[in-house]
């Protein structure tokens, strides 16, 4: 039985099953590496007309944002909380950017995270990628401190 809640990723990078969009619903997408980049776009592109708070781990939001725009996607209802730019060390002033030091930083994402939820303002969040938290699991847990805000 499919999940209508997962999105399913083609080998050439398609969604192969699109829902819609209901509140307070958990969506999953799992992304193969070959081909990351165009699923990830056709993600972005599926959500143009949500308000979007995109969680980046592993690329800066600079670098997304460019992608972006070169793909014909503009993120004019996306907002970024950048775990990568700092660790880089540049800093941009943004006004669609909420920057945390590290994505090993799990207290101050958890904070920025638990400040978006309240706002109330997005229509969803969106992790590139989830699995980079594990990466920096040092005995905490990203699970402790990230995802215990949804519950």
């Amino acid at each position: 039985m499919k999940n209508p809640n997962v999105f399913i990723i083609n080998n050439n990078g398609s969604l192969m099953a699109k829902s819609r969009f209901k509140p307070s619903t958990i969506y999953l997408s799992v992304l193969a590496n070959d081909h990351y980049t165009e699923s990830l776009l056709e993600i972005v592109r599926t959500l143009h007309d949500k308000t979007t708070c995109f969680i980046t781990l592993n690329k800066p939001a600079f670098e997304l944002e460019h992608s972006f725009r070169i793909h014909h996607v503009l993120p004019r209802n996306i907002f970024f909380i950048d775990t990568v730019t700092n660790t880089m060390g540049r800093k941009e002033d943004r006004k669609n950017v909420l920057y945390v030091s590290s994505p090993s930083a799990f207290t101050e994402l958890s904070i920025a995270i638990g400040e978006v939820l309240r706002s109330g303002k997005f229509d969803c969040i969106v992790f590139d990628s989830l699995s980079t938290l594990s990466i920096y699991d040092a005995g905490i847990g990203p699970h402790n401190c990230v995802m215990d805000r949804f519950d």
